[in-house]
């Protein structure tokens, strides 16, 4: 089973906890959201490896400037047990593995961040913001 937590992307306010939803099951990003996703072979309580893998993700993200490509959604996926030397970026979850994290961003919020610093660093803060509610409110218990 999957853990995905998705949130809507408000530019303005960089994210909106109230907005998250939770589910077991990783599902395409909406249009307006931002995903973080831990596949069903990820043991789940290897928690610092999680959320070091998903900030690297991100990192990857931005610093390849993969923000500026409005075409659709993306997902930037690595297994869980590999270097970041094997991230991945990818259109569509076809290419999800069982032991990958994943982080996606939505179509819409993708041409939001078309390589402005500004629009770029209120992502990151949702990103920050999405993976602070995932540990305050499932991992927290685990």
């Amino acid at each position: 089973m999957s853990e995905m937590f998705e949130m809507t992307y408000i530019p303005d306010y960089q994210g909106n906890k109230l907005t998250v939803v939770h589910s077991d099951t990783h599902t395409p990003v909406g249009a307006n959201n931002i995903q973080i996703s831990i596949q069903s072979d990820v043991d789940l309580n290897r928690q610092t490896e999680i959320f070091e893998g998903l900030r690297q993700n991100w990192d990857h993200m931005r610093d390849n400037n993969m923000l500026s490509s409005p075409s659709g959604p993306l997902y930037v996926a690595r297994n869980i047990d590999t270097p970041k030397s094997g991230i991945r970026q990818l259109v569509d979850l076809s290419g999800v593995e069982d032991v990958d994290i994943v982080i996606g961003v939505g179509a819409s919020v993708n041409a939001n961040g078309s390589g402005e610093e500004m629009a770029v660093n209120m992502l990151e803060t949702a990103f920050k913001q999405l993976r602070e509610y995932a540990k305050e409110n499932f991992f927290k218990s685990i």
